[in-house]
């Protein structure tokens, strides 16, 4: 799963968190990972759009995600990213953009194995 912070401002003076909002978690700052839990990381293709990265998506991911800015006052977007579990024979689908100021639901499709 890939969540999308954009700002309309350069960030390259601010900080940018990434937060689970339902687990009270600091997951990201800036470029460091703060979270222990190693499928989380955090990258940015410009000083504008970060990315939240979680591989291995868990039931317990789910949940409001807030990116945040340190500029004052504070800009911060949430999303929500709820699981949906599909058949064994649908493959793994994972879509989700976060606009500015605007709350999107996030949702993580994945694939349930065959016992």
């Amino acid at each position: 799963m890939t969540a999308v912070c954009f700002s309309l401002h350069s960030t390259r003076s601010f900080s940018v968190a990434w937060i689970h909002i339902d687990r009270q978690m600091i997951l990201t700052i800036h470029r460091h990972v703060i979270t222990r839990l190693a499928r989380f990381s955090v990258s940015h293709d410009n000083a504008m759009t970060w990315l939240l990265h979680v591989s291995q998506v868990q039931q317990e991911d789910r949940g409001y995600y807030m990116c945040q800015v340190n500029t004052n006052p504070m800009i911060s977007q949430v999303g929500y990213l709820q699981m949906v579990l599909l058949c064994p024979s649908m493959n793994s689908t994972i879509l989700g953009i976060v606009q500015n100021g605007e709350m999107l639901d996030l949702t993580a499709v994945t694939r349930i194995e065959s016992v």
